[in-house]
């Protein structure tokens, strides 16, 4: 995968004016994400990280993954199917009811 030249001539399509990054497609008809001193806008899928609930790296609070095995509200113990996990106060936790992740 080729570098990225901000504000050079290798990828046009991305340019900085000290607060501002712009990802857009080459022909500039579709505008991927852009980043701005105060945070990130993506028109598009986000795809976090993915783990399994044993090798959830060391988090940081705010930090979002996906836990392939973790277990939903509904299901068993050993039987997850993946969630959406945040990390919070020493925690990974489910993001649709705040509990600790477990598989």
């Amino acid at each position: 995968m080729p570098a990225i030249n901000l504000g050079g001539t290798g990828d046009p399509t991305n340019y900085y004016t000290n607060t501002y990054h712009a990802f857009y497609s080459r022909d500039f008809a579709t505008r991927f994400a852009s980043i701005w001193s105060s945070g990130l806008e993506v028109f598009g899928f986000i795809r976090p990280g993915i783990y399994t609930v044993a090798t959830l790296p060391a988090g940081s609070n705010g930090t979002v993954v996906y836990a392939s095995n973790a277990r939903k509200v509904t299901e068993g113990a050993g039987a997850g199917t993946g969630v959406i996990a945040f990390y919070s106060n020493g925690n990974w936790r489910r993001l649709s009811d705040d509990s600790p992740v477990a598989a």
